[in-house]
């Protein structure tokens, strides 16, 4: 299960707050699409992950602990949607995964 149907200018400010609450950007989608069709960023704290995918037709998903859902929407003073992914699919973090292991 993961967030889903963010809307951009909100999907951006949690990536920015988290940033500013000591998260670090570990993964970053560099593609020719970055923030056009496409955007992927991976941030840790810690041993915790979080991961946010964008696209311009679905918006955006972020996945993470329940505890950290609760978080991010009392920051926000919002009740999430919260259902199975489109784009933060078990294969896709994998492979995202993978992918930073190389780099």
């Amino acid at each position: 299960m993961v967030i889903k149907e963010i809307k951009t200018e909100l999907w951006i400010e949690l990536i920015k707050s988290s940033v500013n609450d000591g998260w670090r950007i570990v993964h970053e989608y560099d593609n020719f699409d970055k923030g056009i069709d496409h955007d992927f960023f991976i941030l840790t704290k810690g041993s915790e992950m979080m991961f946010f995918a964008w696209d311009n037709w679905f918006e955006g998903e972020i996945k993470c602990t329940e505890e950290r859902q609760r978080e991010l929407e009392k920051q926000v003073n919002v009740t999430f949607k919260v259902g199975d992914p489109l784009y933060l699919k078990p294969d896709v973090i994998a492979h995202k995964l993978e992918e930073m292991k190389k780099a």
